[in-house]
C-alpha cells in the first residue's frame, strides 16, 4: 500500500484528479468489478490518499453512508434556520424564569425575605409583559390562508389538503351511515422533507371551520364507516420514511347551512401556544386550507 501525504494547498488538485473514479464507482456499484479506489482521510488540515483493491460494492456502500451523514446535517440546518427569535425568546424566558424561581426558593429557605420579594416582584412582572406581548402579536397578526395544495409544514412533517368533496353517506352496506347534516369528505396529503430519518407525528387533529366560527370534529361513525371501505387510507400518526408520503381521508358531519368551510391543522398545542408569533399560540387566529369542492 502506496501513501502519499499532502499538505493543504494542494488538497483541491487531489480532488480534481479523484473526483472522476468516485462516479465511475458509483455508477458500477451494482456490479461484480474490482478495481483501484482512492480513499481520503481529512486529518489536521491535511490529505491522505490511499491506493487499494477493493469490491466496488463495498465502496458504493462507503459513498452512500458519506451521503446519509450529509443529508443528516442537511436536515439539522433546516430545523435550525426554522427557528425565530421568538422561539429563542422562548426558550431563555423559560431557562431565565426557572433560575428566579430556584433562586427565590434558596432565598426563602435561608430567610431572606427582601430577597425573595425582590425576585418575585420581578418574575411576576417579566411574566405579565411576556404575556401581553404573546396576546398582542396574536391579536394583531393576520391569519394566514392556504390554497388546495398548498403544503403547511412543521419542520419536515407537512401536510396539504388535497380533495373534499361532500355527500349524504358513507360506507357500504350494512355499515351505511347517514349523516345528521351533509357529510364533507376531506382527504390531505402527509410528505416528509427529511431526507436521512424516519418520522411521524402523534398528536396531530384535524377540524373544520366555517364562516361563522363553528367548529366541527371528525364524525367517529362516519369515519368508522369509511375506514370499513379502505377508502381512509393510513392513519395520520403513520411512520414516515426519508421523501416518504401518503393520504389520509377524513370525514366531517356538518351541518347543511354551513359555508366557507376550511380545514385547521392542530398540531402539539406546546410549546406553541406559549411562544410570540406562533399560529398556534393563545388568542392566534388558526391557519385555514380552504376547501375546494365543500359547501
Amino acid at each position: 500500500m502506496s501513501r502519499i501525504r499532502l499538505t493543504a494547498n494542494r488538497l483541491h488538485l487531489c480532488g480534481e484528479i479523484a473526483w472522476p473514479y468516485l462516479h465511475t464507482y458509483e455508477k458500477y456499484s451494482n456490479s461484480a468489478l474490482c478495481g483501484r479506489i482512492v480513499f481520503w482521510q481529512f486529518t489536521d488540515y491535511s490529505l491522505s490518499c490511499f491506493s487499494l483493491n477493493s469490491h466496488a460494492a463495498w465502496f458504493a456502500a462507503l459513498v452512500g453512508s458519506i451521503r446519509s451523514r450529509l443529508d443528516s446535517a442537511t436536515t439539522i440546518s433546516r430545523r435550525a434556520a426554522c427557528m425565530t427569535i421568538f422561539d429563542l425568546l422562548f426558550l431563555a424566558s423559560a431557562l431565565g424564569c426557572s433560575l428566579a424561581l430556584i433562586g427565590a426558593l434558596v432565598a426563602l429557605a435561608r430567610r431572606r425575605w427582601p430577597t425573595t420579594r425582590r425576585t418575585l416582584l420581578g418574575l411576576g412582572a417579566y411574566l405579565l409583559l411576556y404575556a401581553l406581548a404573546l396576546v398582542s402579536v396574536a391579536a394583531l397578526s393576520p391569519q394566514r390562508t392556504l390554497a388546495r395544495g398548498q403544503e403547511r409544514c412543521f419542520d419536515d412533517w407537512c401536510i396539504a389538503a388535497v380533495a373534499a368533496g361532500q355527500q349524504p353517506r358513507i360506507g357500504a352496506a350494512p355499515m351505511t351511515v347517514m349523516a345528521q347534516g351533509c357529510f364533507v369528505v376531506v382527504t390531505v396529503r402527509v410528505t416528509s422533507h427529511a431526507k436521512a430519518i424516519s418520522q411521524r407525528e402523534l398528536d396531530t387533529q384535524l377540524t373544520l371551520l366555517d364562516g361563522a366560527g363553528r367548529r366541527y370534529a371528525v364524525s367517529t361513525a362516519g369515519q368508522r364507516a369509511l375506514d370499513a371501505t379502505g377508502l381512509g387510507g393510513q392513519p395520520l400518526d403513520t411512520m414516515l420514511a426519508p421523501s416518504g408520503s401518503f393520504t389520509h381521508t377524513a370525514v366531517f358531519d356538518v351541518p347543511m347551512d354551513a359555508s366557507q368551510l376550511a380545514l385547521v391543522v392542530s398540531h402539539d398545542a406546546f410549546p406553541g401556544v406559549l411562544i410570540i408569533g406562533d399560529d398556534q399560540s393563545l388568542f392566534h387566529r388558526p391557519t385555514l386550507m380552504r376547501l375546494s369542492g365543500a359547501p
